[in-house]
């Protein structure tokens, strides 16, 4: 009978010990967790704290933005000196109503590639109408092509629409693509139209590409140039 009872009691001794381990480790792990993630919270924070932000630039309709200097993906190529821009005003339209009020003679469209189709009569085009001056440049000018129009809802980017602004500006077909230049201490106005397309459905015997309505897209941000300052242009419809 007392062997027994010190068998079961030390039976309870080592139960005790194992459990106090286990917790113990368990606690360890716990711990060890909680303070990789405060680690990894920490260099999240640094890494944030240090990093390279890029000033910003806001402007209004109608104010002149200062292009000297500004670029989209490298400086070299892209020689804006002298420049200067401002958007005077803004609307949208049907891009047959932008034929109809800013387009040339139909043979002026003979040498321009049909690239964008519209696909009903409502709006699909925002055109601003831009007051460009070269106070400066010999060789350089403004690259359309990089610039994007970011409705509020930021989840589409509208980019210029060249086969209609050269419907309008046949001239510049002679130009560098994408863009114009002008001579220097000369200024230009224009009608810039900007579309978001979208290719055909699914098995559309189609090969165009498709303006999309504006719908209810009425705010911009007008995106310029991105370094060394982003110089963007809000715009409402």
């Amino acid at each position: 009978m007392r062997h027994d009872q010190t068998t079961s009691a030390s039976v309870e001794a080592c139960g005790g010990a194992s459990g106090g381990k286990l917790m113990t480790r368990r606690s360890f792990l716990v711990f060890g967790g909680v303070a990789a993630l405060g680690l990894i919270v920490c260099r999240i924070g640094i890494v944030n704290a240090n990093a390279e932000t890029i000033p910003t630039e806001h402007y209004s309709l109608g104010e002149w933005v200062d292009l000297t200097g500004c670029y989209f993906n490298e400086l070299s190529s892209e020689d804006m000196a002298g420049y200067s821009l401002r958007v005077v005003s803004a609307e949208a339209m049907n891009a047959s109503e932008y034929i109809a009020r800013y387009g040339v003679d139909s043979s002026a469209l003979e040498n321009v590639e049909v690239k964008n189709a519209s696909i009903g009569p409502d709006a699909d085009v925002v055109v601003l109408e831009y007051e460009t001056r070269n106070d400066s440049n010999e060789d350089g000018g403004i690259a359309l092509y990089y610039e994007r129009l970011i409705p509020a809802r930021k989840n589409v980017a509208y980019s210029y629409d060249e086969q209609l602004w050269l419907s309008a500006e046949p001239q510049m077909k002679s130009g560098f693509p994408g863009g114009f230049g002008l001579v220097k201490g000369t200024s230009f106005t224009t009608h810039v139209p900007f579309c978001y397309v979208s290719n055909p459905g699914y098995l559309e015997k189609y090969d165009r590409q498709l303006r999309m309505p504006v719908g209810a897209d009425r705010d911009f941000e007008l995106i310029l140039c991105n370094a060394p300052t982003r110089k963007i242009v809000r715009v409402s419809l």
